[in-house]
């Protein structure tokens, strides 16, 4: 199933909407259920709390509305525990009825901004519990019966659950961005390729899954041609379309087992696993007439672009480090001869 995650916690206030109106509303049943079992009715105090219980929770949705913004949010979270401490007092600081609705409200905020901002709801309960107590001369009446549980241990079931799919979302978040950075960070931001790290890390698993241990691989560095030139006459947005148009070539031009990546700046890199120099040396010379007779198009202006390629093969007698050393000194080899070029590695 699909989840959209962008800006999951700054919309809050849309999800904590239903979850804020169902507490009132539990609050607002729990405190007519405690005065209904003592066969009173409820005084105007009580009925000022219940009716604007029922109401708040969408004037501040409203207000969210109106923003859009956590922080104010955050203030609304406040408020609910505020309100819940007045309400506190209008059910005799029971705490069989008041505690669940309290105890879910402080644990919402902690999650939402940490420990300050629960410390803030706790006090801030406690001080409006305490002036509507004085105020209205509540006196403490601890007994509850079993019916009149059933509302506060509901929203604290309620609550509890919405803070753990939070949580839940959160690391989702966490772990997608964190596999989207270590992916980002493995690829060229221009071209889309492997970059050099990632192909030092692509190496690795090359050779562990060699197939025998005469198995050959060949490594192909690319060189573009008088780029430097190219870039400084046309400008760099020229260079860079180049340098993608390439990358596309290269990647169309081998095997599902072969890996090219941008080596650096206008080279690049392939490596072709159970190949050995002939068979590279054909696929080189390939894409090297690819190359030569592609015309290259950008802002109108029409560019022949050519590559030297320097190629360099290992077994398990030598290693990567030592071969792309030796097809580095092949291709500056190429370079000598007049560039366009495929020369293997003499060592080779």
């Amino acid at each position: 199933m699909k989840v959209n995650h962008k800006d999951r916690i700054e919309k809050i206030g849309r999800s904590s909407y239903p979850v804020r109106v169902l507490g009132f509303v539990l609050f607002s049943l729990s405190l007519y259920l405690f005065v209904a079992k003592q066969d009173l009715k409820l005084d105007l105090w009580q009925m000022t709390g219940i009716i604007f219980a029922l109401i708040y929770p969408h004037l501040a949705y409203l207000r969210y509305l109106k923003t859009k913004s956590r922080e104010v949010e955050l203030q609304h979270m406040l408020f609910d525990m505020g309100l819940q401490g007045v309400m506190t007092a209008l059910v005799n600081f029971n705490p069989i009825i008041a505690l669940p609705f309290l105890i879910s409200s402080s644990a919402a905020n902690y999650a939402l901004r940490g420990v300050n901002q629960s410390l803030k709801g706790v006090m801030l309960a406690i001080i409006t519990a305490t002036l509507t107590g004085l105020l209205l001369n509540k006196e403490i009446i601890l007994d509850a019966k079993p019916f009149e549980m059933i509302a506060p241990n509901l929203y604290l079931i309620v609550v509890m659950h919405y803070m753990a799919y939070i949580a839940y979302i959160r690391g989702v978040v966490l772990v997608r961005n964190r596999k989207k950075a270590e992916t980002l960070a493995q690829l060229d931001f221009l071209t889309g390729l492997d970059n050099r790290r990632s192909m030092f890390d692509q190496v690795k698993l090359n050779d562990e899954k060699r197939q025998t241990d005469c198995a050959t691989t060949t490594v192909i560095m690319i060189d573009l041609d008088h780029f430097k030139e190219l870039n400084d006459k046309y400008g760099h947005d020229h260079g860079d379309n180049i340098l993608i148009l390439i990358s596309d070539m290269l990647k169309n031009s081998i095997r599902e087992t072969d890996l090219v990546a941008r080596w650096g700046g206008e080279e690049f890199l392939l490596l072709l696993p159970n190949t050995n120099n002939e068979q590279g040396f054909k696929i080189a010379e390939t894409i090297r007439n690819k190359i030569a007779k592609h015309n290259f198009i950008y802002n109108d202006i029409e560019l022949n672009i050519t590559a030297t390629f320097g190629i360099a093969s290992y077994n398990i007698k030598s290693n990567f480090e030592e071969t792309i050393k030796s097809a580095d000194k092949a291709l500056y080899a190429g370079k000598q001869k007049g560039r366009n070029c495929v020369v293997l590695a003499t060592n080779e």
